[in-house]
């Protein structure tokens, strides 16, 4: 008999496994419990669907506040710095509002793994999986809507493959933020997780290239930008809207210093092309911080076993 970090007892039963040595063998296959668990988990988010119609509707809210306050400010080159700062805004929105609410509800979700697994009702790989499977839905509507809102609003390029491209890049920052989140609650109790995300995106913002070029730190801060994930969904996003040889665009002012998009992407030290190299930044950041998501709940069940 033991107790998990609620309290909550256990007991190590062979009603659903066997233990053999350190190894576990259970009587259903792993994608047997793959299914079950996502069954589960998908029908936990429709039964808890207040919480998820809430993370919906602040997406499409924030989205139209943001778009009325940056309205139109693609279209004409006297404001590209203002739209610059617009997206800046976007990402620092869809970090926080897909990192904080996994952060919020996932310590109180992994406690009631923590008994079910110790009682060999699954493992771990198959929870892990279906956790992810189970978030993608949401991880794939909430950005999406955000940027179909903000996009049209602000009124960027009317050009499909920039349009693809700059939904992509948002698409991982989202998932990325996510993972944050779940690690986060892995890994600590609520008051310690929400006090990790911050001290973890606080860096990444400051070297993201917006604030401060890298060209412009002291000789040996000058490689701690390639660090921030913030650095590289910024540069795709600017490499979307102002990369690949876009055309000059309308300026309402007499002179324009930024009608040149290539302006622009030299003065935030973004190159003109590249977008590719961004995308496998950022897809790198995701498969990290899920390995140490995986290694995180693997971690906390050894120190209840």
């Amino acid at each position: 008999m033991g107790m998990v970090a609620d309290g909550t007892p256990y007991r190590n039963t062979c009603l659903v496994a066997a233990t053999t040595g350190s190894r576990r063998r259970y009587a259903i296959p792993q994608w047997k419990q793959f299914s079950v668990l996502l069954r589960r988990s998908l029908r936990s988010t429709t039964r808890d669907f207040f919480f998820a119609q809430l993370r919906v509707i602040a997406h499409i809210l924030v989205a139209f506040l943001l778009g009325m306050v940056f309205y139109n400010c693609g279209k004409d080159a006297s404001t590209a710095m203002t739209n610059a700062a617009a997206m800046f805004f976007f990402h620092m929105f869809i970090f926080f509002g897909n990192a904080m609410p996994c952060t919020i509800t996932f310590p109180m979700e992994a406690k009631v793994f923590v008994r079910e697994h110790l009682n060999n009702w699954y493992s771990l790989e198959a929870y892990y999986v279906s956790k992810i499977f189970a978030d993608l839905p949401l991880q794939l509507l909430c950005p999406s809507v955000f940027v179909i809102i903000t996009y049209f609003l602000t009124g960027q390029p009317m050009e499909p493959s920039r349009f693809f491209m700059f939904w992509a890049i948002t698409l991982l920052l989202g998932i990325f933020a996510q993972t944050v989140g779940l690690l986060s609650g892995a890994a600590f109790g609520i008051q310690m997780a929400t006090f990790f995300v911050p001290c973890l995106t606080i860096p990444s913002l400051l070297f993201s290239g917006f604030f401060i070029k890298s060209y412009e730190l002291l000789d040996f801060l000058q490689p701690l930008p390639y660090t921030s994930f913030f650095r590289y969904s910024m540069q795709g996003s600017l490499q979307a809207i102002y990369g690949y040889n876009r055309t000059d665009y309308p300026c309402s002012e007499v002179l324009c210093y930024y009608n040149r998009s290539g302006k622009l992407l030299k003065f935030m030290d973004t190159p003109e092309t590249g977008f590719e190299w961004n995308v496998l930044a950022m897809v790198g950041f995701i498969a990290l911080f899920q390995a140490l998501l995986y290694f995180s709940l693997r971690r906390r069940l050894k120190a209840f076993q």
